[in-house]
């Protein structure tokens, strides 16, 4: 049964593609159980930590795995509240991940330039105003106009890619 733990908790993943820290520890735990490779009872504190610990490893043997297919296995902090984060990512660039991404190759162009602006701000503020972003847009190859960076900022921002910022 354990060696069904990893594909179960990947599908889990598949269906969430990205998920807190503590919501990816809380499907761990339910797949072991599910697998009765652990007890449906509350645990204590100390097995707690001990969960946590074997989660922690398991990621890694996890990410590993994952390796070999061309997909990544990421962790991150939450900008807006600090929440740890888990990612599942398709770390390969061929045509099936062009495909089946959600964004025209132009669109990634931009995204790709923005996202490179974000982390070279000024004073570390990992931020971008409205109207920088819009001047990378112009300066993509092929220029986007306007209202089509905007209609790409509002998908960002409404998948949870980008947050919006007073």
């Amino acid at each position: 049964m354990a060696s069904l733990l990893t594909p179960l908790f990947v599908q889990s993943l598949l269906s969430q593609h990205l998920v807190s820290y503590a919501h990816a520890l809380a499907l761990y735990t339910r797949a072991r159980v599910l697998l009765s490779l652990a007890p449906s009872t509350q645990p204590s504190a100390a097995e707690a930590r001990r969960a946590r610990d074997e989660f922690d490893g398991f990621l890694n043997e996890v990410a590993q795995e994952l390796s070999s297919v061309g997909l990544e296995l990421r962790m991150g902090t939450r900008q807006e509240d600090g929440e740890r984060v888990v990612a599942l990512v398709n770390a390969k660039a061929d045509g099936l991940a062009q495909i089946a991404a959600a964004f025209s190759a132009v669109e990634l162009g931009f995204i790709r330039r923005l996202i490179s602006a974000i982390f070279q701000a000024a004073d570390e503020v990992f931020s971008l105003g409205a109207s920088e972003a819009l001047a990378i847009a112009r300066r993509s190859k092929p220029p986007l106009r306007p209202r089509q960076a905007e209609e790409i900022l509002g998908r960002l921002v409404g998948h949870g890619w980008l947050a919006r910022s007073a």
